[in-house]
């Protein structure tokens, strides 16, 4: 089963009353679907920083900002992807014809178009997810960064932990040697 992309634009149409332009609360938690950021390409910023930026680090530091202390930023892991799923991206590729790009190759230095094309490209993908995690600590970090309590939580192949300290620099830690 696949969410269509623009669901909550569906449910803000559909039922406005159930939305609000403010926060009605300050969130602990919030959850980011990094795989749904991951596959739109914003006209505006067809550049890797500008792609990074506006996909991930403004959401997260949105999250931040609203007072949650965790930010989780979750991506699909292939490897456990269900089979249904399958069927929904086969019928992506029927329209498109993916890029060609092969597993351990380097990023070109601006995203190619059409964006669609280059995610129908798994192994593409999968180095786009790698630029995002490897880059987005620092970016976090450049200018505000996150408050002293906050942590980052990135789910993929593995799940790591960032933790920012009173200078603005941050820690990684493996999940598994998180105490909960």
């Amino acid at each position: 089963m696949t969410i269509e992309r623009q669901w909550i634009e569906v449910m803000k149409s559909e039922v406005p009353e159930a939305f609000s332009g403010t926060c009605p609360f300050v969130p602990e938690a919030a959850f980011i679907d990094a795989q749904i950021k991951l596959m739109a390409m914003p006209s505006e910023t067809p550049t890797w920083a500008g792609f990074l930026h506006k996909q991930f680090v403004t959401p997260v530091r949105q999250m931040f900002a609203l007072g949650a202390t965790t930010v989780v930023l979750a991506f699909d892991d292939y490897a456990f992807v269900p089979r249904a799923k399958a069927i929904t991206q086969a019928k992506r590729r029927e329209r498109l014809t993916p890029i060609e790009f092969i597993e351990g190759q380097q990023l070109p230095p601006i995203p190619p178009t059409p964006w669609p094309a280059a995610m129908a490209n798994r192994a593409f993908k999968a180095r786009v997810v790698e630029l995002i995690i490897e880059s987005i600590p620092q970016l976090l970090s450049n200018g505000s960064a996150p408050r002293v309590d906050s942590r980052l939580i990135v789910d993929y192949k593995e799940t790591n932990q960032w933790t920012w300290a009173d200078n603005g620099t941050f820690t990684m830690t493996p999940w598994a040697h998180v105490e909960v």
